[in-house]
């Protein structure tokens, strides 16, 4: 089977700054914009299934990528973007003054990293392999994750066998941008790695 994973489209608080984590903001002219390009774009794979997150702004990057395209749709509270507890809705700059130790883990150390109002590295890992197994499950040959910029890393993470300390060093995709997996019993390969990026690790 193959598997391709995408990030919502660019939102409000994107273009704000803020973290949304388990909040919402809706999709901006050109979030919509890019999700009406990737539907196009998806003719080239011949997907069978979406499988989106149940968060709106996830949603509704399905609905537009959906189009007309008669594609199974399954939303999923497993795909959802890790919670940031009491940072939801304030912006990064707020959160690396207010709480710069806990932002410098979750940036850098995702093994102690700890927010005790949201969740950590281990439970969002243990959540996405959990949302992970019932798309496999299905079976569907050609299927689209639509998500959110951290648990994008979370997939990548599990997808690649990578450990949990490598999640900081990979890179938050664009919105509509697209990876690509091969998965055929416990054999994985990536072939497709769109490289556009709102945020690279140093």
């Amino acid at each position: 089977m193959k598997l391709y994973i995408t990030r919502h489209g660019k939102t409000l608080w994107n273009t704000e700054g803020r973290l949304q984590g388990c909040l919402d903001s809706s999709l901006t002219k050109e979030g919509v914009e890019k999700a009406m390009e990737l539907s196009k774009r998806l003719s080239e794979f011949n997907i069978n299934a979406i499988f989106s997150s149940d968060l709106k702004r996830a949603k509704d990057t399905a609905y537009y990528i959906k189009a007309n395209n008669d594609y199974f749709m399954m939303y999923l509270p497993e795909l959802r973007e890790m919670s940031f507890g009491d940072w939801e809705g304030l912006t990064i700059s707020q959160v690396q003054s207010d709480y710069k130790e806990q932002f410098d883990n979750f940036e850098k150390n995702p093994l102690i990293y700890d927010n005790k109002g949201g969740e950590n590295f281990e439970t969002l890992i243990k959540r996405v392999s959990d949302g992970l197994s019932k798309i496999t499950d299905l079976g569907f040959e050609n299927s689209l994750i639509v998500t959110h910029g951290i648990t994008v890393k979370a997939l990548q993470t599990i997808l690649e066998k990578r450990s949990l300390s490598d999640i900081s060093k990979l890179p938050v995709i664009t919105g509509c941008s697209m990876i690509g997996y091969e998965i055929e019993g416990s054999n994985i390969k990536k072939f497709l790695q769109d490289d556009k990026y709102d945020f690279v690790p140093k």
